[in-house]
């Protein structure tokens, strides 16, 4: 790769819920045509019509959870169980 193919940084500021919403999904907070097709930012709410374990083979996907509302919590003398319903 030479140096005049390396895309160059640039900033990108969104502002708190801004976005396109994704039906079923949750927010796409960054498009890949703001990125230089680099990336995108899904804010993913997990429901019911989640998609099933995939795989993309035209992309990496990285996950990071954020927050975790545990629906239930069952506890003994060794361990904690959430129950994520």
């Amino acid at each position: 790769m030479s140096e005049s193919s390396i895309v160059q940084p640039a900033g990108l500021v969104i502002a708190p819920g801004s976005g396109r919403e994704l039906p079923l999904v949750g927010r796409m907070a960054v498009s890949g045509s703001q990125t230089g097709g680099v990336f995108e930012i899904i804010e993913f709410r997990g429901n019911a019509a989640c998609p099933p374990p995939h795989i993309h083979r035209e992309r990496e996907e990285c996950i990071q959870v954020l927050e975790v509302k545990p629906a239930g919590v069952v506890c003994d003398d060794d361990r904690v169980i959430f129950s994520f319903g």
